[in-house]
């Protein structure tokens, strides 16, 4: 009999947690963001509640920004929102919950093929913004990308005109870990690339154009 009593003390003590993360935190996002809906609380947002858009680098996945969409979420910094997977013949898979009132809310854009050429990964990516901005009417975004992903959103930026009303106006960016000037290593582990007091060695024409504006 105590057995089950603690048992079932237990099993109230855990709702009432999960409960709590889920309403107090964004942790189950977007499932609990459509129980706030159904019970019509609302979410506190704010102008700098614009979504956040991150890119994968090589060989990435949907997993390459996990921990970090998780740590947002249950810190209530962001939304677990959309997730969109490019496919190579273009078209795009969209899975989770888009909302105006959510906050912060996190779109992870990935690639079916994530060992691609840049200029692959630009064009699915340039799909990915376009649905952002005329199937979900989403104005301005932040973007994060890792390594290779950093790469794809430069070379996307200069292919297209993403100042044309078919993408989302980009706020700020973000990139991690990018080699814009390069990353050829030799056997022995130098390369030309290292920097100087006064910046690499030697310059790439990407670095130099970046340098330059």
């Amino acid at each position: 009999m105590k057995k089950k009593r603690g048992m079932m003390i237990g099993a109230i003590v855990l709702v009432v947690v999960l409960l709590f993360m889920t309403f107090r935190t964004t942790l189950f996002d977007p499932l609990g963001f459509r129980v706030k809906q159904a019970l019509n609380i609302s979410s506190s947002t704010s102008s700098d509640d614009e979504p956040i858009v991150f890119i994968h680098g090589f060989d990435g996945s949907n997993w390459t920004f996990f921990t970090t969409t998780v740590r947002y979420s249950a810190t209530n910094f962001a939304t677990r929102s959309l997730t969109l997977l490019v496919r190579e013949n273009g078209d795009i898979e969209a899975s989770g919950v888009y909302d105006k009132g959510m906050k912060r809310p996190m779109i992870r854009v990935n690639f079916e093929n994530p060992r691609s050429i840049i200029p692959n990964n630009a064009t699915w990516f340039s799909k990915a913004m376009d649905m952002l901005k005329n199937d979900y009417g989403i104005e301005k975004v932040d973007i994060v990308a890792h390594s290779y992903g950093g790469l794809t959103f430069v070379n996307f930026l200069q292919k297209y005109n993403y100042q044309s009303d078919s993408y989302p106006k980009v706020d700020k960016f973000t990139a991690i870990g990018t080699p814009f000037n390069g990353s050829a290593v030799s056997s022995d582990g130098l390369t030309p690339y290292d920097l100087t007091a006064t910046g690499p060695k030697k310059r790439v024409s990407l670095f130099s154009r970046n340098d330059e504006a």
